[in-house]
């Protein structure tokens, strides 16, 4: 897994707070689970948040929307800081879809 770009660690839930066990969650996955781990776009989850029904974001989807507009906002603004000048339209160009619109 590659470093994340958001304020997550290993044992700390990053939805919930909670310490304990962990499960590394890619942001955006199916297809795009490479390039979520490539950018960085990865967090920490209890098995609460990430995997139980009904709350777990697997089953949430409006959990799954807020987590990924999260990842946007991340990598845009490390797409800004790189001196990207239209990171919007880079985000939709790599992931095919915009969350924060």
């Amino acid at each position: 897994m590659a470093k994340s770009i958001l304020d997550t660690r290993k044992g700390i839930c990053f939805l919930c707070g909670q310490y304990g066990m962990t499960e590394t969650h890619h942001i955006f996955g199916g297809p795009n689970r490479r390039l979520s781990d490539e950018d960085g776009l990865v967090v920490y989850l209890c098995p609460y948040c990430h995997n139980i029904p009904p709350n777990g974001v697997h089953y949430d989807a409006q959990a799954m929307k807020r987590l990924r507009q999260v990842g946007q906002k991340a990598y845009e603004e490390k797409m800004a800081q790189n001196g990207v000048e239209k990171p919007r339209e880079a985000f939709m160009k790599r992931y095919g879809k915009n969350w924060l619109d």
